[in-house]
């Protein structure tokens, strides 16, 4: 049976006050968490980023096939500390021992790892690899290397080829995965033309929510300012109870998606399963096939992006390396859980507040350009990722097309999630 409770219809006496304080609430929380987010960089990382593992993955190619370094990243782009130290080894290792040098001698660096390299590469000397500088430059095959080079004398050449050996599954995988972009950015390019040539001039009438503009804002800015407080509710709870740290980004978001879904449900007077039925009128099959095109679509449009801003972003930490830390050191059910919270309850939750509601109230007032620009942006901002909003946003943009065509949240839903869950998988891959 239809709900019985009406949409909201809040009076601006009331609403207009309260919307601002909300809005001074979500500027005070964002300005708070990027100073937070800022300081925590400016600390002395204690092990490679991602880019340093990516790294060791293609230079260790490199090494395995005897083929010598030609291109060695500058000192300047690689603004992580033990990042310089990896492909310094690797650099080394590749028959480019000058600029491996001004890596490993780049300030500031580790005094501990400056001494094994001296003694490895310069010295030729034996001795143990100190733990901290093991830990620091992780578990790939610049270690190994490194390792194998201050082993006494007549086992080098032993301990190097086993080090080797012991990458090339990981030359494997990375051969896989490039086999399987290459196919899905191919077929998001097909996808791209057939999208183009074939969008409809009426687009399908999709999830529309015409509610005044002061109940959506109170969804909005009520919802994210919650993002705030529970987060620092649950950090507080997990604070008390060290066992929950692991769990505690399932935890926060969890809180935070519910309390959206209750405000969204309060505001539109609807049941979940009146909501349900609102957003998802079509069928899994042609969503899925939509949002298999749109993965490979992505994958183009952001290597494309990045390739065009990588200047701008040159020398500069990974916008989410906090974030990739914290999911490639998950271990057993705390991992399982990180793997549904980004990849299930992140993707249904992001796309019911971004396409689904806001999209939905925003094609009712504006036309379908700007709404689409104004949601994609906003989904940029949310993630308080300064680096990230042009990859984030060019996301959004392809998400909220899916919704126009289909007229459907699924395909929004699996293509977001598909692209969490695969980044996560490769973040744990690459260990």
């Amino acid at each position: 049976m239809p709900s019985e409770r009406r949409p909201w219809n809040p009076d601006k006496a009331w609403a207009d006050p309260l919307i601002g304080l909300l809005a001074l609430l979500c500027v005070l929380g964002s300005s708070l968490t990027l100073m937070g987010r800022n300081r925590a960089a400016s600390h002395a990382p204690r092990a490679v980023s991602l880019q340093g593992r990516m790294l060791d993955l293609a230079m260790g190619a490199q090494i395995a096939l005897g083929i010598a370094a030609s291109n060695v990243p500058e000192p300047r782009d690689l603004p992580n500390p033990w990042d310089r130290a990896l492909t310094a080894v690797l650099a080394a290792e590749a028959k480019a021992l000058e600029p491996a040098k001004r890596l490993a001698r780049e300030e500031p660096q580790d005094p501990a790892f400056q001494a094994a390299f001296e003694a490895a590469y310069v010295q030729g000397t034996a001795g143990p690899l100190p733990p901290d500088v093991r830990e620091g430059l992780g578990s790939g095959l610049g270690a190994r290397l490194l390792e194998a080079r201050l082993a006494p004398e007549g086992t080098r050449a032993s301990a190097r080829k086993a080090a080797i050996e012991a990458h090339h599954p990981r030359i494997a995988l990375a051969l896989g995965l490039l086999a399987v972009g290459g196919l899905l950015g191919l077929g998001g390019l097909a996808y791209g033309i057939i999208l183009a040539v074939n969008w409809p001039k009426a687009a399908p009438a999709g999830p529309r929510f015409p509610l005044p503009g002061r109940a959506v804002a109170l969804v909005f800015l009520g919802w994210f300012a919650g993002f705030f407080v529970t987060g620092l509710l649950t950090s507080t709870v997990v604070g008390g109870l060290p066992f929950l740290r692991p769990w505690a980004m399932p935890l926060a978001y969890g809180s935070q998606a519910a309390w959206g879904l209750w405000l969204i449900l309060q505001a539109t007077g609807m049941t979940l399963r009146e909501l349900r039925s609102h957003l998802f009128p079509g069928t899994w099959g042609p969503s899925l096939a939509h949002a298999l095109g749109g993965w490979g679509l992505a994958l183009v449009s952001i290597f494309l992006l990045g390739l065009l801003i990588s200047p701008l972003l040159r020398g500069k930490t990974s916008p989410q390396e906090e974030l990739m830390e914290g999911l490639r050191g998950a271990q057993g059910p705390a991992a399982l859980g990180l793997f549904l919270t980004v990849a299930v309850v992140a993707p249904c939750f992001e796309e019911l507040m971004m396409r689904g509601f806001l999209l939905g109230h925003l094609r009712t007032r504006w036309k379908v350009l700007p709404a689409l620009a104004a949601t994609s942006l906003l989904f940029g901002f949310i993630h308080l990722q300064p680096l990230a909003l042009p990859t984030l946003s060019t996301l959004g943009v392809l998400l909220g097309m899916l919704l126009l065509r289909t007229g459907d949240l699924r395909a929004s839903v699996l293509l977001h999630g598909a692209w969490n869950g695969s980044i996560f998988l490769l973040l744990r891959a690459l260990g």
